[in-house]
């Protein structure tokens, strides 16, 4: 038996992704006991407005860069990228500065540099995402995974030894960690600037891909304010330390599976390309869905089950309410990992409007749900609101996309009970514990032992070639 080249393709691109995010699982309960919920809530906040702003900073333009048809083309749309995240960085500098005195009175927050890492920050996520396009186009996952990798390391390690600096130091190790993944990358960087790129050249581009603008932007800012709005609104409503409990749940149960979902779709968005319709899309469609389906539903499962065990024993009785929190965002979480991927398909068959009138619908939704439970002052009950109008919502777009590529509902099924069934079997030990006296020490040698005999058979099923 042996690897098949996309399944080997795929491997070396999660894997990556993968360690990194399971670097910075390893490292919470460390940073929990060095860091107070205000200092992760702090974080959270500057991290959504930094990365609500690199929307801005490519205009969308770093999702032309896969899919330009040569590589001096490739080249030229980062440069595009990159012009623009400048001229932003630039703009929002000066716009500081002459604000500085209001921002002050406003927010009382006396150290006026404190409010440039927001710019800064936005500016490198930007020129991070914008710069692992090329190694995507050219399915070199390899110096994907090692990028990936090179972040999560410095952030844990600049969040660990800075942590006198509370939560500047988490801030700074996040802009550290995008600037290593820059640098990894510095041959695909030079390699651009290389391109023969003059402005006539920037401006065709710029124009060849207008539509990135004109509607996929709209669309992704309202995803991405959508998924930031929690940090901020509670925020304001509940104040720092709930947004810190949130921020934990959110690390815990929403960062993995969306880093892992960004890998699934960066992978197959390369792989669908010009699949425009037809069967070929069809199938891989159908199998990144239920493949994300079997590899998130125990893991989903078990924190349903033993949630507030796991939180305690991993991060101590103090962050409690974030067990609670996790719990709730179980169905939106499940439907964001299985279905987000799928979401370019829109891009690829040329329907950005349907990705924009989904993502408006999305977030007015979210932003009347998270008003609405900030006024009762009920922030459970508004979480729990958010996770299920979210899932809603989401569950409707996999259904446009089985419309679209006409998929039957009915063929899957099948699928989905499967699924449920063989993750429950694997979450037995947990679900014998929640109904019993089962011993704890049973439940922390057994559940393991179970959940890596379901991963070993998932992975020699869906990657291992005859």
């Amino acid at each position: 038996m042996r690897l098949s080249k996309g399944s080997l393709n795929f491997g070396i691109l999660a894997s990556g992704t993968i360690f990194a995010q399971f670097l910075l699982l390893i490292a919470s309960p460390f940073l929990t006991r060095l860091y107070s919920p205000s200092d992760f809530g702090l974080l959270a906040i500057f991290l959504s407005v930094s990365t609500i702003s690199s929307v801005f900073f490519t205009l969308r333009y770093d999702m032309s860069i896969p899919i330009t048809e040569t590589k001096n083309e490739s080249g030229v749309a980062f440069i595009l990228c990159f012009v623009i995240a400048t001229f932003f960085l630039a703009l929002l500098c000066i716009a500081i500065y002459l604000l500085e005195s209001y921002f002050e009175r406003k927010f009382g927050l006396k150290n006026e540099a404190l409010y440039y890492l927001v710019p800064v920050l936005a500016y490198f996520i930007a020129l991070n995402k914008s710069l692992i396009m090329l190694p995507i186009r050219e399915a070199h996952y390899k110096s994907v995974a090692k990028a990936k990798i090179s972040q999560s390391t410095l952030v844990v390690s600049y969040q660990i030894i800075m942590s006198g600096f509370g939560f500047v130091s988490l801030l700074i190790a996040n802009a550290v960690g995008c600037i290593s993944s820059i640098f990894s990358l510095r041959q695909y960087l030079k390699d651009s600037f290389k391109s023969r790129a003059n402005l006539d050249d920037l401006i065709k581009s710029g124009h060849k891909f207008k539509a990135f603008p004109l509607y996929s932007l709209w669309s992704n800012l309202q995803s991405v304010v959508g998924l930031q709005l929690p940090a901020l609104l509670y925020g304001f409503y509940f104040g720092a330390s709930f947004v810190g409990f949130y921020a934990l749940a959110h690390r815990v149960i929403a960062a993995p599976i969306s880093v892992l979902g960004e890998a699934v779709s960066k992978y197959f968005l390369s792989e669908s390309v010009g699949q425009n319709s037809g069967k070929k899309l069809k199938v891989n469609v159908l199998d990144t869905h239920l493949s994300l389906l079997r590899l998130s539903l125990p893991f989903f499962i078990m924190v349903a089950v033993i949630g507030e065990y796991i939180f305690n024993v991993v991060f101590g009785e103090d962050w409690a309410v974030s067990a609670h929190i996790a719990k709730l965002m179980i169905p939106w979480m499940l439907l964001v990992f299985t279905v987000s991927p799928l979401s370019i398909v829109y891009e690829i068959t040329n329907n950005q409007k349907v990705g924009l009138a989904f993502n408006t619908l999305l977030f007015f939704c979210r932003l009347g749900i998270v008003i609405a439970g900030g006024v009762a002052g009920d922030p459970i009950f508004t979480v729990l609101a958010y996770s299920l109008v979210s899932a809603a919502i989401w569950a409707a777009l996999l259904l446009w996309t089985f419309n679209h590529l006409l998929i039957s509902f009915k063929e899957v099924l099948p699928d989905y009970f499967k699924a449920i069934l063989f993750s429950a079997l694997t979450c037995a030990p947990s679900i014998i514990y929640k109904l019993t006296d089962y011993s704890q020490v049973l439940l922390l040698l057994l559940q393991p032992i179970s959940f890596f005999v379901y991963y070993y058979l998932f992975i020699r099923k869906r990657l291992i070639a005859k």
